[in-house]
C-alpha cells in the first residue's frame, strides 16, 4: 500500500541495481608462443560505458572437471593495459614479473577492487594471487567527456 501511494503521487521512484556484462573469449593464438595480444571489446553508450574491467587467464581447463576453476594462470604475464578511447589504464606499464614474485600493482588493483565489491569476501593474499591472478583495470575515474567507442585491452 505504501508503494502505491508513492506511486500515485506521481514522484520518481530511485530503484538501484548493479549491471554486469560476462565476456568470455577463448584466444587459441596465445598458446602459439606469442609474446603480445590486442583484442577489441565494444561499448555500448556513454550511459554504461566500462567502470571496472577484469581480466584472467586460465589454462588446460577446457573440459577438465577435476580442476578447480577458481585458479587462474598468471600466463608470466609482464603487463596489461587497457586503451579507451586513447586514453591508458594503467598509465605507466605494470613491469609484472611472476616468476620473482613482482606483481605488487596487480595485487594492489585487486584488494582495491575487492574492497569495493566483495564485502563478504576475503582477497586472496599475496602469495595466493601468484596462482588466482586476477587483473582488474579501474577506468572509472576518467573524463565525463568520452565519447562510446571501442576499448582495446593490450
Amino acid at each position: 500500500m505504501n508503494l502505491l501511494s508513492q506511486i500515485n503521487t506521481d514522484r520518481p521512484i530511485l530503484m538501484p541495481y548493479k549491471k554486469r556484462m560476462g565476456i568470455a573469449w577463448e584466444l587459441p593464438s596465445l598458446t602459439n608462443g606469442t609474446t603480445k595480444e590486442i583484442w577489441s571489446v565494444k561499448t555500448c553508450s556513454n550511459m554504461e560505458s566500462p567502470r571496472y574491467i577484469i581480466v584472467a587467464f586460465q589454462t588446460n581447463r577446457k573440459e577438465q572437471k577435476k580442476r578447480d576453476v577458481t585458479f587462474f594462470d598468471n600466463i608470466e604475464i609482464s603487463n596489461i593495459r587497457l586503451t579507451l578511447n586513447s586514453e591508458y589504464y594503467p598509465y605507466e606499464d605494470m613491469k609484472l614479473d611472476f616468476s620473482s614474485k613482482k606483481y605488487h600493482e596487480a595485487y594492489f588493483m585487486y584488494t582495491q577492487f575487492s574492497k569495493l565489491f566483495a564485502s563478504n569476501n576475503k582477497p586472496a593474499g599475496y602469495k595466493d594471487f601468484n596462482s588466482r591472478a586476477l587483473f582488474v583495470i579501474d577506468c572509472s575515474k576518467r573524463n565525463d567527456a568520452i565519447k562510446p567507442s571501442t576499448a582495446e585491452l593490450n
